[in-house]
């Protein structure tokens, strides 16, 4: 019992210290992007504390092609409207150490797959539209011999 209190007190004690030496573990939804949008998250000790995430090019952050993407309190980030590419991301607490770098590609689908997808879809909305239009005229000679019936009688 004695170990387990001490244990926790320990633990209790010194995860504060660990999350306030700053360092954030940065995670992605997704590590291949084939629609150009995905998220970033992270987590921090506690919900006023500010986060810097950073975008970039090249994997070693140069100061030419690095640009601060998010500045703010929230725990994640939505980044969308992306070309192909290969982005990298870090992050940090104020005054903190850079997380170990992510890495997110962005490979639209080819226009062949495209222009499938458009076929296919023109296709169900041309035999969804026939089978409309083909119930329709059904029904309306089922209502027009029904009334032929009612006035020969």
């Amino acid at each position: 019992m004695r170990f387990a209190t001490a244990f926790i007190l320990i633990t209790a004690l010194t995860f504060p210290a660990i999350a306030s030496a700053g360092v954030l573990v940065l995670n992605t939804s997704t590590e291949r992007s084939e629609t150009g949008y995905y998220r970033l998250s992270w987590e921090v000790p506690d919900r006023s504390t500010a986060v810097e995430v950073e975008e970039s090019a090249s994997t070693d952050f140069a100061l030419d092609d690095t640009h601060v993407l998010y500045n703010g309190t929230d725990h994640a980030t939505v980044i969308s409207g992306r070309q192909d590419g290969v982005y990298h991301y870090r992050a940090r607490i104020a005054g903190g150490d850079w997380s170990a770098p992510i890495t997110v590609a962005v490979v639209h689908h080819s226009m062949t797959k495209a222009i499938g997808f458009l076929a296919l879809g023109a296709v169900v909305f041309m035999a969804t539209a026939v089978l409309i239009l083909g119930g329709h005229l059904k029904y309306r000679r089922e209502q027009n011999a029904a009334a032929g019936e009612v006035n020969d009688a």
